[in-house]
């Protein structure tokens, strides 16, 4: 009892601290909620974290640690590890499980500095008197003695209260007061009247001094102070950072250095902005690094501006004073900066491009170099190089450990759909983030490799779902900065720097994908199966070994012919699948169900077949390079081929025996064994054309293109071109659905030719005595045939064995489908009918050779020529 309330208790407060409901506020919610928190708790029954499992991941943990040379982590997680293995608790596995869920890139965020805060303080130490007096023994003469407090001191007077009050009230008298002026005036020093002169007549800007006070040097120093940001008298702020002479200055300076003042009060003005956006908040860490370089390369004009004036103040040699020199030398020394005050007047918002910078230097390096302008080439490639590195860390981090950094719109891979089925996990979990306009969200020179980094990290994650453990590739990453691309870089001489980055960006790039992509594949190979998934998927659809397809066929065929109504129960029919096809190698028959679907053919027709879906389970990994929608087309070409195979055995069990009858019958039997053969001389070029000229080669080259694909991706593609061009060739896509109705039409008349030629047989099969001899065995056993035959069509509404009839089986249909006349009639038109329909199939296989540029459609089209024009019995 006590411990239900105890459960309703923290079960009440669990509610309350979620819902803020409480049993004052809303008690009638409140109880129906806490009571079915309550039942779920009870009925729910919790495991036990597997100690042993999280001692695997704290263990495979370590040694992550040391594979990405963090060694530090490691020895620092090893010994508290063991510290806590030697105390018992009974909760210890489950905190350990909870601290692991609530890690997050422990190799990138944690610092060992906060472990000093977990120690404990050391307590101040406690002076003992022993330690007093071991260092200070009190062995003095008279230490020991005893002290008079009632001497007086001479050191020390005691003064009343009532005297130091009236002390405090007492002034100064004017002597002392000036005494002490006297002492602090001592402290401040005297300006000499002179150097102040001497100052203020520098300042030649002033309304009362004369214009002869100008001199250049002067000049020189005011814009050397207004290019590095300071205020100063000769130019003032119009705008923002826009730096232009003082209107009171511009009438008193000579007009031939106007335009030079105004040149440099423009290069100010632009140097001025940059300094405003170098100093700008940036939430982007990538702008945040071209702000920096920004800034580090703003302090070297700075320190080359000082250095300029220096050699003015102090000069070592005789220096000649030129405002134009000068001029002349800011310029050479301000281009490169002036073309990142242009880069930056252009960006776009960041919310929209946050990696615009890195593309519009990569164009300005690009120009730099074509245009030979060195010094901008080098200052824009520096900063190039020092914004990729920023940008390159997430891509570093997905590419190496398949992780995507939390809240990162730079970057162009996404989080798509997180609860993906397994099967779909390598195409639906992650995507390319694309921007309004439906182009890549990545800068342009990336786009070329933009895949190869996409599938890296899925390939990575790929291996972390299959259960292996990802490792960095033991090989070093290339450098990617200035030194490692460009090398001794002459920019005249040199190869395009275009060139030369993506030579040294996808040797970065092959680094991180050949490591990742090979070890997927041999996953996929050994691990999962690929091999021997295709096999199998070739046993079960595509008649890889003819007799087991050809055994599963007859087992079927033999149950429609008998017209039971069960002959499509899919227990059966997977069953018999499954002993059957289970004799290939590398299939697994428990991975092999079949079902039936409704239909409404008749048994004389070969489309009844279309009510057999045979399904192979493939391995989840398998999946995602064989697709589901991919099954559809393995499931026709099954049905086609079993089509193929019902039309031959229906021919086959078509027997003529030639006798010396009267001309009509010997005529009559010409027919018969003409039409058969002509029926089954089509079926045996079909089944050639699908078995070999199509699904053999085809898989073939499907093979070895899939042995030699890099990643899922290639696999996936390599598949869907391989279905894709077996179902055009197989006649199954919907522009050639004519002609494939028109096969299906001539399979159809071998069966109605075989229904025709039993019936006729039937009727004009005399009864068969008890007593049969030798010499008529062979017209016994047709007799008996016909007999079974005839009584199955006679008898199809009852059953002996008590199964009913079929309950699909349409007599009206089966009737209509039946060609109409005498036995000769219905020859004669069932000969017809095959020329009418093989013409139909050979003209439109040619006229879509033609129109597709398919060689086995042609091919296919010749072979059934050679039939066409046989001569009519």
């Amino acid at each position: 009892m006590a411990h239900a309330t105890t459960i309703n208790t923290l079960t009440g407060n669990l509610v309350s601290s979620l819902t803020g409901l409480s049993s004052g506020s809303n008690a009638r919610e409140f109880r129906q909620r806490r009571d079915a928190a309550t039942r779920t708790f009870r009925l729910h029954q919790f495991g036990r974290v597997n100690q042993f499992d999280v001692r695997n991941s704290y263990d495979g943990l370590i040694e992550k640690f040391d594979v990405l040379n963090r060694e530090d982590l490691a020895e620092a997680l090893k010994p508290r590890l063991e510290e806590l293995g030697r105390l018992r608790g009974k909760w210890t596995p489950e905190l350990l499980s909870f601290i692991l869920q609530l890690s997050d890139r422990p190799v990138e965020k944690t610092q060992l500095d906060s472990l000093k805060a977990l120690r404990p303080k050391t307590p101040d130490k406690i002076l003992t008197w022993e330690e007093i007096i071991a260092d200070d023994p009190l062995t003095e003469e008279g230490v020991w003695e005893n002290v008079d407090f009632t001497a007086p001191d001479s050191e020390d007077d005691w003064v009343p209260e009532t005297e130091t009050r009236r002390r405090r009230k007492v002034k100064p008298s004017p002597s002392d007061a000036e005494e002490d002026r006297e002492e602090i005036q001592s402290y401040v020093e005297q300006p000499h009247i002179q150097e102040l002169q001497e100052i203020v007549r520098s300042q030649f800007w002033n309304d009362n001094q004369n214009i002869e006070t100008f001199s250049e040097l002067q000049i020189i120093r005011e814009v050397l102070f207004m290019l590095r940001g300071l205020s100063c008298s000769l130019y003032g702020l119009s705008g923002l950072q826009a730096f232009s002479l003082s209107p009171k200055m511009e009438n008193r300076i000579p007009s031939k250095l106007l335009d030079i003042l105004r040149s440099l009060g423009d290069l100010g003005g632009s140097f001025g902005r940059l300094r405003e956006w170098s100093k700008s908040s940036q939430q982007v860490p990538l702008l945040q690094t071209f702000q920096s370089s920004i800034a580090k390369y703003i302090r070297t004009f700075d320190a080359e501006a000082t250095r300029l004036e220096f050699s003015f103040v102090s000069p070592s040699t005789p220096t000649t004073v030129s405002l134009t020199a000068v001029h002349d030398e800011i310029r050479s020394c301000a281009r490169p900066l002036q073309r990142l005050t242009e880069l930056v007047s252009k960006l776009p918002p960041t919310d929209k491009y946050p990696f615009a910078c890195l593309e519009m230097l990569f164009d300005t390096v690009c120009l730099s170099q074509a245009t030979a302008e060195h010094e901008v080439f080098k200052l824009s490639a520096s900063i190039f190089f020092d914004c990729l590195q920023t940008y390159l860390r997430p891509v570093r981090a997905w590419m190496d450990q398949g992780e995507l950094v939390t809240g990162d719109e730079v970057f162009f891979v996404a989080m798509s759909d997180k609860s993906s089925e397994r099967s779909r996990i390598w195409h639906d979990q992650h995507a390319l983030r694309t921007n309004a306009q439906g182009f890549l969200h990545a800068p342009r020179f990336l786009h070329p490799a933009s895949q190869k980094i996409f599938n890296t990290g899925k390939s990575i994650v790929f291996l972390r779902e299959l259960g292996n453990a990802v490792t960095g590739s033991a090989a070093p990453e290339p450098q990617l900065d200035l030194e490692h691309v460009c090398g001794d870089f002459n920019v005249g001489l040199a190869p395009p720097f275009q060139e030369l980055f993506y030579a040294a960006f996808e040797e970065w790039i092959e680094s991180k994908y050949n490591h990742a992509s090979v070890d997927l594949k041999l996953a996929m190979v050994s691990t999962c199966g690929l091999w021997q998934s295709l096999d199998s998927l070739e046993y079960t659809y595509f008649s890889k070994d003819g007799s087991l397809f050809q055994a599963y066929a007859e087992a079927v065929f033999e149950k429609i012919d008998m017209r039971r109504r069960g002959w499509h129960d899919r227990f059966i029919l997977a069953e018999l699948a499954q002993s059957v096809f289970g004799a290939a190698p590398s299939l697994d028959p428990r991975r092999l169900t079949v079902r039936s679907v409704p239909g409404k053919d008749s048994n004389l027709s070969v489309k009844v077949l279309s009510r057999i879906v045979v399904e192979y389970n493939l391995p989840w990994p398998i999946m995602n390079v064989i697709p589901k929608s991919s099954m559809g087309v393995y499931q026709a070409i099954f049905t086609f081929l079993l089509q193929v195979y019902r039309s031959k055995y229906l021919l086959c069990r078509i027997h003529v025996k030639r006798t010396k009858a009267s001309r009509d019958l010997a005529s009559f039997e010409n027919a018969v064994l003409l039409i058969r053969q002509r029926l089954n001389w089509f079926n045996d070029v079909l089944q050639s054309y699908l078995l070999e000229a199509v699904l053999d080669t085809a898989t073939r080259d499907m093979r070895k293109s899939m042995a030699e694909a890099d990643d899922i991706d290639t696999m996936a593609n390599i598949h869907s071109a391989y279905i894709s061009k077996i179902e055009n060739q197989c006649l199954l896509a919907k522009n050639l659905q004519p002609i494939h109705q028109a096969v299906i039409s001539l399979l159809d008349l071998a069966v109605v030719f075989s229904d025709t030629h039993s019936r006729n047989l039937a009727r004009s099969t005399p009864p068969v005595t008890t007593q049969t001899t030798p010499k008529n065995h062979h017209r016994r056993k047709s007799a008996s045939l016909a007999l079974r035959l005839r009584k199955a069509a006679n008898d199809s509404s009852s059953d002996d064995d008590g199964l009913g009839t079929d309950d699909d089986y349409d007599a009206d249909a089966e009737t209509g489908s039946r060609i109409e006349g005498s036995h000769t009639q219905k020859l004669e038109k069932i000969q017809v009918q095959y020329e009418k329909l093989l013409n139909f199939v050979i003209a439109g296989l040619k006229g879509v050779g033609r129109a597709g540029a398919e060689p086995a459609w042609e091919a296919l089209a010749e072979r059934l020529e050679w039939g066409s024009g046989a001569k009519r019995w």
